[in-house]
């Protein structure tokens, strides 16, 4: 019979296999950005592992959309999954219906009390950048991004540390999640510095009756010489402002990025950035999940964080004493 069935190269009917089984051997994955670079290599790992164990993967992205990621999760639901891999937009009430299901479920980037995670320490990371800029004589920065990220808080702490006065010094260029994109910084980066173009004309240093969305950009008399940019994209993306604008990096503006994707290299200047170790986030995921699928287990959630790795490339270097930029704007 066997020899049958391998001669018609019989392939066993998976619905019935999972009927029988009560389970599907797939798992969901559920991730924000298919663009981000970060993002596939965490998937490969999330493949490798489940085949490794006998499972298949059906892949969602949800461009950061909260209604699109309570659809891809409904989807993946009715496709009986065995487990999911959530990379969430946001930490929202509507993961707690999730909890109460019967699906087990691992969080990437995120935690939440309910489920077992794994995320890389932003907070080091953004801590990181701060003291290697302050290490170079930059006082005056910008991060474009979240300031609720941890990466803002980390970056924000160790500004602390070095005694440099945040309220004057740190410049946050808002990003909403999804415009947290190459386009998006660069769009931001351009608008940014050419109000601190119009300011130096105008003597303007921050007063008066603009508009809050203008003020965040504080004494904008004073521009920064550094930007961190909340992920390697972005980063790229401020690259191609300052190159438009003619601002020379790192000599005039260094530029600091988070992910180490494999384009951090190739840009030029190359781009320092705060390393993650993107694989062994997928990874580790998978394994938690598919350990958690196989044995039951009622274990309290497990989580596990990552140390990030700061990579120092050319598009950061110490700062002048008296650059152009500090002449013109005193």
């Amino acid at each position: 019979m066997l020899q049958v069935a391998r001669e018609l190269n019989y392939q066993p009917n998976a619905v019935a296999r999972s009927l029988v089984s009560s389970r599907s051997r797939l798992l969901g994955v559920v991730i924000p950005d298919i663009v981000n670079p970060f993002f596939p290599d965490v998937v490969r790992a999330v493949e490798d592992v489940a085949a490794q164990h006998g499972y298949g993967v059906l892949l969602s992205n949800t461009d950061w959309n909260l209604y699109r990621e309570k659809e891809s999760l409904g989807i993946l639901r009715s496709r009986q999954v065995d487990g999911i891999v959530l990379v969430p937009s946001q930490v929202e009430p509507h993961l707690d219906w999730l909890s109460r299901s019967s699906i087990p479920v691992t969080l990437l980037t995120r935690t939440n009390p309910n489920f077992d995670s794994v995320e890389t320490d932003h907070f080091r990371g953004g801590y990181l950048v701060a003291r290697h800029l302050v290490d170079l004589g930059h006082t005056r920065m910008a991060v474009i991004g979240d300031t609720c990220d941890p990466k803002y808080k980390g970056f924000r702490k160790g500004l602390i540390d070095a005694q440099i006065p945040v309220a004057t010094n740190l410049y946050s260029w808002q990003l909403a999640k999804n415009d947290a994109t190459q386009e998006g910084a660069y769009q931001l980066t351009l608008r940014m510095l050419r109000e601190y173009e119009e300011a130096s004309e105008t003597g303007w240093s921050g007063g008066g009756p603009r508009a809050e969305e203008e003020r965040q950009t504080q004494r904008l008399s004073e521009r920064p010489t550094a930007i961190f940019a909340q992920n390697d994209l972005m980063a790229i993306g401020v690259l191609m402002a300052l190159e438009e604008l003619g601002v020379q990096v790192p000599a005039e503006m260094a530029v600091v990025g988070f992910d180490n994707i494999l384009l951090a290299a190739a840009v030029r200047p190359a781009l320092t950035s705060v390393a993650q170790p993107t694989y062994e986030l997928g990874r580790i995921a998978t394994e938690l999940l598919i350990e958690r699928i196989e044995s039951g287990s009622q274990l309290p959630p497990r989580h596990i964080v990552l140390e990030p790795r700061l990579v120092v490339r050319a598009s950061t270097t110490r700062l002048r004493q008296q650059s152009a930029v500090d002449s013109t704007a005193s």
